[in-house]
């Protein structure tokens, strides 16, 4: 469960620092923030889970399915990831 709460606090940071960065460079780069924000959001609600829950395996296991599952659907399907996240505004990646 320590691994699992300091790798959520690790990616929490970075997409702070990541929401932060494309707020401010303009342009459409503020509707990759939106998706940022709701990684963020979703890690948040990991990270408390973390520390409510008591650590034994089978709550370790659950916890780290759901820290890999949207990194593990990022990595199969980019597109469809962003387009689910932000959901009506479709980006045409050609």
């Amino acid at each position: 469960m320590t691994t699992i709460k300091r790798i959520t606090l690790a990616l929490l940071i970075i997409l702070l620092v990541g929401i932060l960065v494309t707020f401010l460079l303009g342009g459409f780069m503020p509707l990759f923030s939106i998706a940022l924000a709701l990684l963020f959001a979703y890690y948040a609600l990991i990270y408390f889970l973390t520390r409510m829950l008591t650590a034994n395996k089978r709550n370790s296991y659950l916890l780290f399915l759901l820290l890999v599952l949207p990194l593990i659907w990022a990595v199969m399907d980019l597109e469809g990831f962003i387009n689910f996240l932000l959901d009506g505004v479709h980006l045409d990646m050609k």
